[in-house]
């Protein structure tokens, strides 16, 4: 596995292939996580990335590798997470009636 915090200067950070292996997922998925939630990101700090060579069956191509500083990081797993139990579990959900009741599907 990849080291989980990176060096680059005075910047500390992780990346989105880390990320991708450290949750067993694809790194394209996780990509398309990040892109779907980038406005939410930058709240804690722009988000950068590298344009790094990929070498695939059908050639050399380029890649995208995001780089999230730590609360960006976090956010993005913790997001994973809820979404991931939302799916599994539902969510109790607090009605007029003074109590609370599941519901399923609900994604906040």
């Amino acid at each position: 596995m990849n080291d989980l915090v990176l060096l680059k200067g005075n910047d500390i950070f992780t990346n989105s292939l880390v990320i991708a292996e450290g949750t067993e997922n694809k790194h394209r998925s996780v990509q398309r996580l990040i892109d779907n939630h980038v406005i939410r990101l930058e709240i804690f700090g722009r988000v950068r990335f590298e344009i790094t060579p990929l070498q695939t069956k059908g050639g050399m191509q380029e890649q995208k590798i995001y780089q999230l500083n730590e609360q960006q990081a976090t956010f993005l797993l913790i997001k994973c997470f809820f979404e991931i139990n939302v799916e599994l579990i539902g969510i109790y959900v607090y009605n007029n009636k003074g109590g609370y009741k599941l519901k399923r599907g609900v994604v906040m």
